[in-house]
């Protein structure tokens, strides 16, 4: 768990799990450990990363690799949780009344206010990394996440991302996200 902890915070995500656009490093502080866990172990089992068309996908799956053993995973989600949760600063633009519309759908599984919920097994998205939403967004409409057989949750996802059809509806279902700091 001490290489992995040493790689992310001195490469990627910082030394408080913070986001990292220009080493396309999404937020990790404020997840919750139940979510951190399950996408380490998705990454491991290559149920994530294994496409060529998730080319930052697949830069994780190879550094989950370090953390199999299943006392370092812990560790590694245990250290996540301590971090301090600072919302990431907003870079998506988009028309907000109609995301708000749009996360009415969103929010039977995320909540209301973003935060996620282990019962619907929806992370957190309020305060985390717009543009990594927004790419998943993506990724899960064209199923390079949530293709993978096992991933169960990805494709209950990849169906729910698909009714984000209107030109710029990820982007304000994303701003819309902004405001639920």
């Amino acid at each position: 768990s001490f290489v992995w902890l040493r790689h992310c915070k001195r490469r990627c995500h910082g030394q408080q799990g913070e986001v990292h656009l220009q080493r396309n490093a999404p937020k990790l502080s404020g997840q919750e450990p139940w979510y951190i866990r399950r996408q380490l172990e998705n990454f491991q089992h290559r149920i994530r990363g294994a496409t060529p068309q998730d080319q930052f996908g697949m830069q994780m799956a190879p550094m989950s690799q370090t953390v199999v053993d299943p006392t370092a995973l812990a560790n590694v989600v245990a250290h996540i949780a301590t971090l301090p949760d600072k919302p990431a600063q907003a870079t998506v633009a988009g028309d907000i009344e109609h995301g708000r519309r749009l996360f009415e759908t969103c929010q039977i599984c995320h909540g209301a206010n973003g935060h996620g919920s282990w019962g619907t097994n929806a992370p957190r998205l309020a305060g985390m990394s717009d543009w990594y939403l927004q790419r998943q967004l993506v990724n899960f409409k064209s199923r390079v996440r949530g293709g993978h057989p096992e991933d169960v949750y990805g494709d209950q996802m990849s169906m729910m991302a698909n009714v984000l059809i209107e030109p710029g509806a990820i982007e304000d279902v994303v701003a819309y996200i902004n405001t639920l700091r």
